[in-house]
């Protein structure tokens, strides 16, 4: 199958995806997670005090990689970010190069996040990224795990 440049096709807000089964779908349990990783630990460790610029993250769900995710995000509060790039594969379309999501902003169970719409314009123009809907349609997973963490 062949993609090609969409316009004006993007979701205002892009909602969660597989809520309940790669993370869960209530805030208050999203919450025991990371206070449980945070815990566990505080309790044998301290937060470097550098500054990363970047970080790698797995993926793969809370209780798979949640506790690993969770102290690498966490690094980035002594960095005061003011955008946050999230790279990552597709997993459910196949596809020839890169594509970028035009969504204004993410649902998190903790409130949206705004989409840096002038950032994205000037990644599409730089580096011919391309909108391709049904990467957004079939909702990737590593997008919300990675965005409710950051949250």
């Amino acid at each position: 199958m062949r993609y090609h440049q969409y316009k004006n096709e993007s979701p205002m807000k892009r909602e969660m995806s597989v809520a309940g089964s790669f993370y869960p779908s209530e805030r208050e349990e999203i919450l025991r997670y990371i206070e449980r990783f945070s815990a566990h630990y505080d309790s044998h460790s301290e937060l470097p005090l550098e500054k990363p610029k970047a970080v790698i993250v797995p993926h793969a769900g809370y209780i798979y990689s949640g506790y690993t995710a969770n102290i690498a995000y966490r690094a980035l509060q002594n960095s005061k970010i003011k955008n946050l790039l999230v790279i990552g594969p597709s997993h459910r379309v196949g596809f020839n190069g890169i594509s970028i999501c035009e969504s204004s902003s993410y649902v998190t169970p903790f409130g949206d996040i705004d989409a840096n719409e002038a950032m994205v314009d000037e990644l599409k123009s730089k580096f011919n990224l391309t909108y391709i809907p049904q990467v957004v349609i079939k909702a990737e997973l590593w997008v919300t795990l990675a965005l409710i963490l950051y949250k």
